[in-house]
């Protein structure tokens, strides 16, 4: 969803430095090709293709947090409301405030 690639975008802007984005594109299998859609859309952040396919069953868009010890914190298949509600998870789940 362009919206909400421009939300991860604020927010790996805003948490720099404490906060890892990384995007998964499940559209496109070809290495590079991901990494191309996301910067044509103003994405800095890593963008990487799901060459196995492995996030295309679990419902999209999708997002995942994982803390600093590499464990999922948050799991949740379909869209945010708005960048506000995207701000909230990060502090809820990840600890980290603006």
């Amino acid at each position: 969803c362009p919206r909400e690639l421009t939300w991860f975008q604020k927010a790996a802007d805003e948490y720099a430095g404490r906060v890892a984005v990384l995007g998964i594109n499940w559209q496109d299998t070809q290495p590079g090709a991901a990494l191309k859609m996301a910067q044509e859309r103003g994405a800095t952040f890593p963008s990487v293709a799901d060459v196995s396919g492995e996030f295309r069953s679990r419902g999209l868009p999708r997002l995942v947090m994982i803390d600093a010890a590499g464990k999922v914190v948050y799991d949740h298949a379909g869209e945010l409301k708005d960048m506000a509600t995207l701000r909230s998870l990060i502090e809820q789940h990840l600890g980290v405030a603006r």
